[in-house]
């Protein structure tokens, strides 16, 4: 099988329909991303995926320092 490179995760579940590769993804995905032509497989011996929020360094307004503060707390409160 050749070799082939996804730029985005859209283009990778169309290679993984078209039957031209598999990708690992976390369980959201199934949501996230529902498809005919994909089957969603549970690892059940696979680590946890973590998640976490990025945003550019020069972009750190206000808001978004009140929204990751905000996250932050949500996250904290369900541990």
């Amino acid at each position: 099988m050749d070799k082939v490179t996804a730029a985005t995760a859209h283009e990778a579940l169309t290679f993984v329909g078209a039957g031209r590769g598999a990708v690992e993804v976390g369980a959201s995905a199934r949501r996230y991303y529902a498809r005919p032509d994909v089957a969603y497989v549970h690892v059940h011996d696979a680590p946890p995926v973590e998640w976490a929020l990025v945003w550019r360094a020069d972009a750190a307004t206000a808001r978004v320092r009140a929204f990751a503060e905000a996250a932050a707390d949500l996250v904290a409160e369900h541990r």
